[in-house]
């Protein structure tokens, strides 16, 4: 390497797909039958169990809380509660421990990839039809090994199965970004190592970091997605601060079925989210409360390891992609007993935070405007990002990094809002590079 590459320390997090009431669990075919993305396990009388008799446990504790992580003294000072989660705990709330053997407990992100795994996966709306997914020894989903020798650009990337990725490696987000960075910068080496994993909400985001903290990346892009991450919290946040599973409302998550028939993922992702905060209006504060500790909290752990951060906001499919699903739109709303109206509330989720995040002096990338313009439909019908839809996060992104990495050479503090200033990052995507990775991703 003639030139290193400026060693920013960066973070970046990008929201992603998780469960609801009904646990959607990223599933990649093996020797079943059939051509699905996603298996529904439905184990919500079961927690809702579980969470009740805690509730009602008595309290008080006289001994210091167990220790967690790196993290703790960060995530206490942003009073984000968390406990220790054992495997026994974990099956509750990630109940693909039990029926996918690729998945294996960990104390720090509860829900994980095996290591050195091989999974056929079909998947016939793709153009391929299927591929083979693999991880490698530290468990991210890549076909090579972490390089022995250090890059001089480490990108570790922290999401759900947006990031995981419904499509062949090469197509997946954090592939498709580092293409981009190594056509910038050709005298250097980067890195991308793909943490991303299905089922997974902002708690396992702060986790990831916290497990590989050791590998000592430049970069972290934790990506947090607007279609459930504000609901998958909810879950396990109930089992720390012993809270039951509140009751009633209009809708209720049996009615998705006819939406799930057309569209499974769009059901019980986005869909499953709205039904939760339209039934339970109390909850969208306390969504974005616990989703504003654990940002600064992964802010804080990245700073003291000097990592800046920055967090990408991934919009919902039919609130954020309206132009691509005009033709069902309406007829999906109708199916699910909803209005116009009432899916606006995932945009007021979204904005809430990201007011939050401006007055902690987070470092926000905002994709709502990019995928708002889109008049093609940017994601699968089980709801995950397809591969134009990967290629323009990726786009948006790397120019991101590019912009930061510029910033951070002359100096500048954190802090700004990128989703607000979209001719700077622009600009930052030499003419050349988007045809350069559209005819690679072509071949």
């Amino acid at each position: 390497m003639t030139a290193p590459a400026p060693r920013a320390r960066l973070a970046v997090a990008v929201a992603a797909l998780v469960t609801s009431s009904i646990a959607a669990v990223q599933w990649y075919r093996t020797a079943r039958p059939g051509d699905r993305s996603v298996l529904v396990v439905d184990n919500s009388e079961e927690l809702t169990e579980a969470l009740r008799r805690r509730a009602d446990a008595p309290k008080e504790d006289p001994r210091p809380p167990r220790p967690v992580g790196p993290a703790d003294p960060f995530a206490r000072r942003n009073g984000l509660v968390r406990e220790p989660v054992d495997e026994s705990v974990a099956r509750l709330f990630y109940p693909g421990l039990a029926v996918d053997w690729r998945s294996v407990h960990h104390p720090l992100v509860w829900f994980a990839r095996r290591p050195d795994s091989r999974v056929g996966c079909r998947f016939t709306e793709h153009p391929r039809g299927e591929w083979v997914i693999r991880t490698n020894a530290h468990g991210f989903r890549d076909d090579g090994p972490v390089s022995a020798i250090r890059p001089d650009l480490r990108i570790l990337v922290a999401g759900d199965s947006q990031v995981e990725g419904v499509c062949p490696t090469d197509e997946t987000i954090p592939e498709r970004i580092e293409h981009r960075l190594a056509v910038r910068r050709p005298s250097a080496t980067v890195e991308l190592l793909n943490g991303g994993i299905g089922s997974h909400s902002p708690y396992n985001y702060l986790g990831t970091l916290e497990r590989y903290l050791e590998l000592d990346p430049d970069l972290l892009l934790v990506f947090v997605f607007g279609g459930n991450d504000f609901r998958g919290m909810i879950p396990i946040r109930r089992y720390f601060h012993r809270e039951p599973v509140p009751t009633g409302g209009r809708l209720r998550q049996r009615d998705l079925d006819a939406v799930a028939d057309e569209l499974l993922g769009l059901a019980y992702s986005e869909f499953g989210q709205l039904y939760y905060f339209l039934n339970h209006p109390s909850e969208r504060d306390v969504a974005v409360r616990t989703l504003d500790r654990i940002a600064r909290t992964i802010r804080d752990l990245a700073e003291d390891r000097g990592i800046r951060t920055l967090f990408v906001y991934v919009p919902a499919p039919l609130s954020g992609n309206p132009l691509g699903y005009r033709e069902v739109r309406d007829e999906l709303l109708a199916t699910a007993g909803l209005t116009g109206s009432e899916l606006a509330v995932t945009d007021e989720l979204a904005d809430a935070w990201l007011e939050r995040a401006a007055a902690a002096d987070l470092s926000v990338l905002d994709l709502r405007p990019v995928f708002a313009r889109s008049e093609e439909r940017l994601f699968w019908k089980d709801g995950h990002l397809d591969r134009e839809g990967n290629e323009r996060v990726a786009s948006r992104v790397a120019n991101a990094i590019e912009w930061l990495l510029r910033e951070e050479e002359a100096g500048s503090g954190p802090g700004e809002v990128l989703g607000q200033v979209e001719d700077r990052v622009d600009a930052c995507e030499p003419p050349d590079v988007r045809a350069a990775a559209k005819d690679e991703q072509d071949r």
